[in-house]
């Protein structure tokens, strides 16, 4: 098993929404996600902001805005078609969202 980690941001739109899209891309392995952590500074934090994790549109769970980690068992599995995603709204325009996750995939 092969623990690996990747980095992800985006900033966030006028209208207060930011979207990091984590994908295995071109990869031929599935993934299986043991940790997302998140990060955003200079937004006014909850209840205005507010933080989801979902794949493929279904919520994992919320997570707290400014800073927090998900990384409760179970681990999240994503094949070359899925989508995770970080979704923050009610954050303040040209905020940098954050993300980075733990994953092993299947490498030994």
């Amino acid at each position: 098993m092969a623990v690996l980690d990747g980095s992800y941001s985006a900033i966030t739109d006028a209208a207060g929404v930011c979207v990091v899209d984590i994908t295995t891309g071109a990869r031929q392995r599935d993934w299986v996600v043991t940790q997302v952590s998140v990060e955003m500074s200079g937004s006014p934090g909850p209840p205005t902001t507010q933080c989801v994790i979902r794949k493929n549109a279904a919520l994992v769970c919320p997570i707290r805005p400014e800073l927090d980690t998900a990384a409760e068992a179970p681990p999240v599995t994503l094949n070359a078609n899925d989508h995770l995603t970080v979704t923050w709204t009610g954050a303040t325009a040209g905020t940098v969202g954050k993300v980075y996750i733990y994953y092993d995939d299947g490498r030994s």
